[in-house]
């Protein structure tokens, strides 16, 4: 099996959606929420944005704004869907909207970055000896000079969350190890994460030591997955995760004994799992 993050964290969420996503590979209703539509076009938009700067070309704010909404109007379907009865679509287009003017008017002039790859997809060896493989992909990477690299991470959630809590976050410094293991100059690493609704930037560094700590906290976790299938275990946790989860009407220990609204359990975090 190769592993990505998406697949980790939605194991430790719970077992019995691991199982129905991954294994099971279950057919569910096509749906997508607004939250996870609207972050979806805000990252189109950065990733064309770096894009063109890669290019030499540097688009005025009228041309992203102009990008946005053509996406928007292109992509929008019935499929898409509004859970929040006080909001309305255009409300999260708005939202969209003002990340993408606060953040171009906050990182302006953009000859600031040192922007090598938008939406870059890495392979990362947990261990380094070829048996538990996974694959990421970075929103943006820049290089500084010096071996110094900076990850960046595009967040549209409305929660802002602490420095503590970003400062243990597994994801980045998993892609930090796939970098440090396929580029040969990295001296030191910056991950780097916009909250783009609150125009706020949170910064981290991780040390040997923490890098150490991952694998071996990632690990563990390959461990569990790898005893669940060979005992066909996958246990439901009944969550607040369960009113979001896609597989509500297939999961009779978890979800429909504590079921909402027909949602999805991976809308708020970017999946990593594009292959």
């Amino acid at each position: 099996m190769q592993y990505s993050y998406s697949r980790i964290r939605c194991f430790r969420e719970c077992p019995r959606a691991f199982r129905y996503e991954y294994i099971d590979k279950l057919k569910v209703p096509e749906f997508e929420t607004i939250e996870a539509f609207m972050g979806s076009r805000v990252h189109e938009v950065l990733e064309r944005f770096y894009g063109s700067i890669l290019k030499g070309s540097e688009p005025h704010l009228d041309e992203v704004h102009g990008l946005y909404a053509d996406l928007w109007d292109k992509h929008m379907s019935p499929a898409v869907v509004v859970n929040n009865e006080t909001l309305s679509a255009g409300d999260y287009r708005s939202a969209g909207a003002k990340c993408l003017e606060e953040y171009y008017h906050s990182y302006k002039p953009f000859e600031k970055e040192k922007t090598i790859a938008t939406e870059l997809m890495v392979r990362i060896d947990l261990l380094g000896e070829g048996s538990y493989k996974f694959i990421g992909f970075i929103d943006r990477l820049d290089r500084n000079g010096g071996g110094i690299y900076e990850i960046h991470d595009y967040k549209t959630s409305r929660s802002l969350p602490s420095q503590k809590k970003k400062d243990g976050d597994e994801q980045l410094a998993l892609y930090e190890l796939g970098i440090r293991q396929n580029m040969d100059d990295v001296r030191e690493v910056d991950l780097v994460w916009h909250y783009l609704r609150h125009n706020a930037e949170i910064r981290s560094k991780r040390t040997g030591k923490d890098i150490e700590n991952l694998k071996g906290s990632l690990f563990s976790t390959i461990k569990r997955i790898e005893e669940s299938v060979v005992d066909d275990d996958f246990p439901a946790y009944r969550t607040n995760l369960c009113a979001w989860c896609a597989y509500q009407e297939a999961c009779r220990d978890g979800c429909r004994g504590n079921a909402g609204r027909q949602t999805s359990l991976k809308i708020y975090e970017k999946s990593d799992d594009k292959v």
